[in-house]
C-alpha cells in the first residue's frame, strides 16, 4: 500500500497530546479527596500551661486523639524569646516564637501566624494567665494560621 506525501503530516497533526485531553471531574475529585484525607495523619501542636504549677507541657496529638509530649518546661526557667519571620514559596511571611530557657535550651513553638502580635500574645499569654491552653484544628492544620 502505498503512502501520500503528506501522511506524516497529517498523522502527526490529528494525534492527541496529553495535555489536550480533557479530565474527568471524577479524577479531579478523586485528587481532591486524597490531598485532604492525607492531611488528617499530620500531628496537631498543642500546649498547656499551669502557672500553679509552674509547668507547661508542649505536645503533639495523632490523629487518634493521643498526646505526644514533646517537651515540658518550667515557666519559671523562660529566660528570654523571639519572634522569628518566615517566608513560604507564595511570600506569605508567618511568624512563630521560639522560647529561650535559662540552661540556653531552645523550644520552637510550632504556631505558626500571619500576624507578629498574635504570635507575641502566645508567650505573653504563657507568661501571664493562670491556665493558658492552645489547640489547632483540623482545618487549621490544613490551610495554616493560627
Amino acid at each position: 500500500m502505498k503512502k501520500g506525501k503528506n501522511f506524516d503530516k497529517i498523522r502527526f497533526m490529528e494525534r492527541e497530546s496529553w495535555y489536550n485531553k480533557k479530565i474527568p471531574i471524577k479524577y479531579i475529585f478523586i485528587a481532591f479527596i486524597l490531598i485532604f484525607s492525607s492531611s488528617i495523619f499530620l500531628p496537631r501542636p498543642e500546649l498547656s500551661c499551669s502557672k500553679a504549677n509552674d509547668i507547661c507541657n508542649y505536645y503533639f496529638v495523632n490523629f487518634r486523639g493521643e498526646k505526644e509530649i514533646e517537651q515540658t518546661f518550667k515557666i519559671s526557667d523562660i529566660d528570654t524569646y523571639e519572634i522569628t519571620c518566615d517566608t513560604s514559596r507564595r511570600s506569605m511571611a508567618t511568624f512563630s516564637p521560639i522560647i529561650s530557657l535559662k540552661n540556653g535550651e531552645e523550644i520552637d513553638l510550632y504556631f505558626r501566624t500571619y500576624s507578629f502580635t498574635r504570635a507575641d500574645n502566645i508567650v505573653q499569654n504563657i507568661l501571664t494567665l493562670d491556665n493558658y491552653q492552645i489547640k489547632r484544628s483540623f482545618w487549621k492544620n490544613i490551610f495554616g494560621g493560627y
